[in-house]
């Protein structure tokens, strides 16, 4: 079954993510002595990244299977807590997916 609110979605979010990088990398080094314009281009991508995992822990979230929402929640508070500290999205994005592995092998552990 083919959700069409789940594509434009999706289209939507690929659009805006390709047009703050290509304003940044086009337009950067006039906007770079605009510091308004600055900041919100670095803004836009966290954003956009903030936007992609919410909307991808809603379904999650909508299960009420303790099994996932409680390995995902650690997973993003992790991320969180980290985000802020780190200044490295990448690095961020995968110590939550091993904070999410980990707390799920726990509880699966656990349960069998």
């Amino acid at each position: 079954m083919v959700y069409v609110d789940h594509i434009l979605a999706i289209l939507c979010i690929a659009v805006a993510t390709y047009l703050a990088r290509y304003i940044s990398l086009r337009y950067g080094h006039k906007l770079a002595k605009i510091e308004k314009a600055s900041t919100v281009l670095r803004s836009c991508t966290i954003a956009i990244i903030t936007s992609l995992v919410t909307v991808s822990l809603i379904p999650v979230y909508l299960q009420h299977n303790m099994e996932i929402v409680i390995p995902t929640t650690l997973g993003v508070l992790v991320s969180i807590a980290l985000a802020k500290k780190l200044r490295n999205i990448g690095i961020v994005a995968v110590i939550g997916l091993l904070t999410y592995v980990a707390v799920h092998s726990v509880l699966q552990y656990l349960v069998i």
